[in-house]
């Protein structure tokens, strides 16, 4: 574990391979005090990668902070093409977790760049999103837990077909609704207590692919 005071930052760059996990970073500030601590993480791409969509390499950071001898809180976040975040905490540890993507039989190794500082950062919305294939008309998705800290989702979908998130309580309940359009992507609230979710087509066609990606409130 590094002990950061003000000026500090630590970095690493890691190749991980499916279904791999590996810890990146592991700091805590030195007076146990709480700070700002700036995250970056950036996927190693070359020319040959962004050309190539089976070399996209779907990457996880699993982030747990927190005050020292406090309650940790955790969010598994998208890293994608990069992120930029900071978070207040006195202690803060990532993983990094391949968890495959692209077109490829087999899923790609991915190589990262993890960056930690002492201070703030610009910030890149940090988001979480989940993946469903082959609904077709009336179908309904698989139950999923809605990420913690999830505060705006957004539904891209190929076709852009007409969609309907149903969000349940913690009891199992069905208590919201969120609609998406045919060929409208609206941003919109995720409702306050919602626990899991499930995506429905609503149109006459097969929804061939989707992506519920929700925005987090770190």
């Amino acid at each position: 574990m590094g002990l950061f005071s003000p000026g500090s930052h630590t970095g690493s760059r890691e190749t991980i391979a499916f279904p791999q996990r590996k810890r990146v970073a592991d700091v805590r500030t030195v007076n146990g005090e709480s700070a700002l601590l700036a995250v970056s993480i950036q996927p190693v791409r070359n020319s040959e990668d962004l050309a190539d969509p089976a070399a996209e390499t779907e990457a996880l950071a699993l982030l747990e902070w927190g005050h020292f001898q406090g309650t940790a809180l955790k969010a598994e976040v998208d890293i994608g093409r990069g992120i930029a975040f900071s978070l207040s905490a006195s202690e803060l540890r990532i993983d990094l977790a391949n968890v495959g993507g692209g077109q490829a039989e087999a899923a790609p190794t991915g190589e990262f760049i993890t960056t930690v500082s002492y201070g703030a950062s610009r910030v890149v919305q940090p988001i979480r999103s989940l993946r469903f294939q082959g609904l077709a008309p009336g179908a309904v998705s698989s139950r999923e837990f809605v990420p913690t800290f999830a505060s705006r989702v957004t539904v891209h979908r190929t076709p852009e077909v007409a969609a309907e998130l149903r969000f349940y309580n913690g009891a199992g309940g069905l208590f919201a609704r969120r609609y998406f359009a045919r060929d409208t992507t609206p941003t919109m609230p995720v409702p306050v207590g919602a626990d899991r979710f499930e995506l429905v087509n609503l149109d006459g066609g097969t929804l061939v692919r989707a992506r519920v990606q929700f925005e987090l409130a770190l």
